[in-house]
C-alpha cells in the first residue's frame, strides 16, 4: 500500500511538484493538481484488523479515477492495491515447515481462512484441543462447522507442558485412530 500511494502522489512524472489537496473526506476525494491538469481520484481506504505498534495500518486500497486525465494516468477505470497476506513468521527444522498465521474472527460464520490456509479436501476437520478452550469456543467452533459445511471431530487432550507425556502421547494416537481409522 505504502508502494502503491507513493507511485500515486511521488513517483510519477506528472505528478512531481504538484500539489495534493484532500477536498471531501467523506468519502476521500483526492484531487492532485501539476501545471497542466488536475488528477482526480475516489480513495476507498480499508483498515487493517491489526494494529503494528505505529498506530493502525491500512490492508486495502482502492483507487478509483474521477476524471479522464486520472483514467488516462492509472490506465484502468480503477486500482486496488492489497497487503499481502503472509504468515506472521515461519519456522523450519529441515523436515517441517510451520507457517504462524494471525487472523481476526477466525470462527466468524462463514469465515473459511482456516479451510484456506489448511487446504481441506474433505468435508471434515479434526481439531485437537484442550478442555478449557472447547468450553470456551465449543458453541462458536460448531456454529462456524455448519457454516462452511464442514464435520468438526474434536480431540479434547490436556494442554500444558506437564502433560507432554508418553501415556498422552498414545491417548492422541489412540483418538486420531477413532475418528480416522485407516
Amino acid at each position: 500500500i505504502k508502494r502503491g500511494l507513493c507511485r500515486l502522489f511521488y513517483d510519477y512524472e506528472h505528478f512531481n511538484g504538484g500539489e495534493i489537496e484532500i477536498i471531501d473526506q467523506s468519502h476521500t476525494v483526492l484531487h492532485i493538481k501539476n501545471d497542466q491538469e488536475i488528477f482526480s481520484f475516489d480513495l476507498k481506504l480499508e483498515k487493517a484488523d491489526r494494529d503494528y505498534g505505529d498506530g493502525p495500518c491500512l490492508s486495502q486500497l482502492e483507487v478509483i479515477p474521477k476524471n479522464t486525465a486520472a483514467q488516462k494516468w492509472l490506465g484502468t477505470k480503477k486500482q486496488i492495491i492489497k497487503k499481502k497476506q503472509r504468515p506472521l513468521w515461519e519456522t523450519y527444522d529441515g523436515r517441517v515447515k510451520q507457517k504462524i498465521w494471525e487472523s481476526a474472527g477466525l470462527f466468524d460464520l462463514k469465515n473459511t481462512f482456516l479451510l484456506q490456509k489448511l487446504e481441506i479436501s474433505t468435508d471434515r476437520l479434526v481439531c485437537i484441543i484442550d478442555q478449557t478452550v472447547w468450553n470456551l469456543y465449543k458453541d462458536q467452533m460448531l456454529a462456524w462447522a455448519k457454516s462452511v459445511e464442514i464435520k468438526l471431530e474434536t480431540i479434547i487432550a490436556p494442554g500444558n507442558e506437564d502433560e507432554k507425556t508418553m501415556d498422552n502421547m498414545i491417548f492422541l494416537l489412540d483418538e486420531l485412530a477413532r475418528v480416522d481409522p485407516l
